[in-house]
């Protein structure tokens, strides 16, 4: 058990126990930023219609949902740009494309069931930010909460390119795990 102390000051209450707040503020804080700083850049790619767009997006993430669910690494690095970064629901932040792929290839993301609810599509420019949950069931060997069924929260930053919409950015956090 971990010993804790909470005391008054300035009229707030404090604790010496890290708030999942202020990690989930400074992760929400991080993502804006990101966007804030490739939302920037200039569109290499002719704007698509507003209802082309979303669909394509929409389409894209099924692809990717179906991908991770079959281990198809090779879809996968397609559908990602090359600096690709991640807040993973574990709390840690993975960098890259590359790195992302050796977490599928460890096992740590491996799932029998993975299924998404989108709660909204934006297009902007060459940009579309989804965002909504997903339940998921990890399997793999060293996947956390294997065999349990955990619901989380994503936000999926995608850009256009020469080539399709390509995942740059993905924030996800667990919401609740059942305990099975």
């Amino acid at each position: 058990m971990v010993p804790c102390h909470v005391h008054l000051r300035n009229n707030r209450f404090q604790s010496n126990i890290p708030s999942m707040r202020n990690r989930t503020h400074q992760a929400a804080w991080m993502l804006l930023l990101l966007i804030l700083a490739t939302g920037a850049a200039p569109s290499t790619t002719r704007a698509q219609d507003s209802s082309e767009a979303v669909e394509a997006v929409r389409n894209a993430e099924e692809e990717m949902r179906q991908a991770i669910v079959e281990g198809d690494l090779q879809t996968l690095e397609q559908l990602w740009q090359p600096d690709f970064i991640v807040n993973a629901p574990r709390n840690v932040v993975v960098p890259n494309r590359q790195a992302v792929l050796e977490v599928f290839q460890a096992g740590i993301a491996s799932y029998s069931h993975y299924a998404q609810t989108r709660d909204t599509i934006r297009v902007q420019g060459n940009r579309a930010v989804v965002m909504g949950s997903e339940s998921v069931r990890p399997d793999g060997n060293e996947a956390p909460h294997a065999g349990q069924t955990v619901h989380r929260r994503y936000t999926h930053v995608w850009e256009a390119t020469d080539e399709g919409w390509r995942l740059a950015v993905r924030h996800a956090h667990i919401a609740q795990v059942e305990m099975d």
